[in-house]
C-alpha cells in the first residue's frame, strides 16, 4: 500500500515538474494532502490541488487533456490513500531520519511539513480559530518547516535528534490533531445548536461514545 502512494506521489511530482517552475515535491505533497485529509474544513479537489502547484498567482498550463486527467486522477488516489491510512491507524511518514542524517534527509521532514502548513492554510484554517492545544500540536511540524524561528534549537537535544524524534512520532501527532479538530467541530456544533447535545451524537468530550452512554447518562 506505501509503495502504491509512493507511486502515486512520484507520478504526480512529474507531471508537475513539466508544467510548473517549483511545485512541491513528493513530500511537500504528502504533507498537503495529509493535512487537508484532517482538515476541518473539508474541500473539493479543485481547491486544495491548486496548493501542489507551488504557484500564488496563477495555474499551470496541461500539454494536453490527457494530462490534465492523468493529474487530477492520480492526485484524487493518493488522497483517498491518504484519508485510509489515518482513518485506520496505519498512517507513516515515507522516510526514516537516522541520528546522522545527511542534509538531504533532513530537508525530507522540512519539505512535508511545509507541504502540511499549506495544505492546512488552503483548506481556510486559521491559527487564531484555535487555542492553545493546537498551539502545541502545531508546534513540531513548524518547528521542522521553519528551525530558525525558534530560540535555542540545541538546548537538550541537537536539531537531527529532535527532527528524528518528530518523525518517529508524527503518526501519533497527526492522529491527535485529527481527534482535536473532531472535538472542535462537536464543541461548535453544541453552540450552534444552543449547547445541547442529542442522546445519539457523538459526545463532545471526544471520547468516541454516544452522548447517551457517556456525558449524557
Amino acid at each position: 500500500m506505501q509503495s502504491q502512494l509512493e507511486t502515486q506521489l512520484n507520478r504526480i511530482y512529474a507531471i508537475l515538474s513539466e508544467i510548473c517552475p517549483a511545485p512541491l515535491d513528493q513530500d511537500g505533497i504528502h504533507g498537503a494532502l495529509s493535512a487537508v485529509s484532517i482538515s476541518p474544513k473539508p474541500s473539493v479537489p479543485n481547491t486544495w490541488i491548486r496548493t501542489l502547484y507551488n504557484m500564488d498567482t496563477s495555474e499551470p498550463e496541461f500539454s494536453s487533456r490527457e494530462q490534465a486527467k492523468e493529474f487530477l486522477d492520480t492526485a484524487v488516489l493518493a488522497y483517498n490513500g491518504v484519508v485510509a491510512s489515518i482513518s485506520e491507524s496505519r498512517f507513516s511518514l515515507l522516510f526514516t531520519i537516522p541520528e546522522n542524517a545527511s542534509p538531504e534527509e533532513r530537508k525530507r521532514i522540512a519539505s512535508w511539513s511545509e507541504g502540511f502548513i499549506r495544505g492546512l492554510r488552503i483548506t481556510g484554517v486559521e491559527t487564531e480559530e484555535f487555542d492553545d492545544d493546537f498551539v502545541t500540536l502545531m508546534s513540531p511540524i513548524a518547528y521542522c518547516a521553519r528551525p530558525d524561528y525558534f530560540e535555542s534549537t540545541e538546548q537538550d537535544e541537537t536539531h537531527t535528534a529532535r527532527l528524528k524524534r518528530i518523525a518517529d512520532e508524527m503518526p501519533e501527532n497527526l492522529a491527535a490533531l485529527r481527534n482535536y479538530f473532531f472535538l472542535h467541530l462537536q464543541r461548535a456544533s453544541l453552540q450552534n445548536r444552543g449547547g445541547q447535545a442529542g442522546r445519539n451524537d457523538p459526545c463532545p468530550c471526544g471520547s468516541g461514545k454516544k452522548y447517551k452512554h457517556c456525558h449524557g447518562s
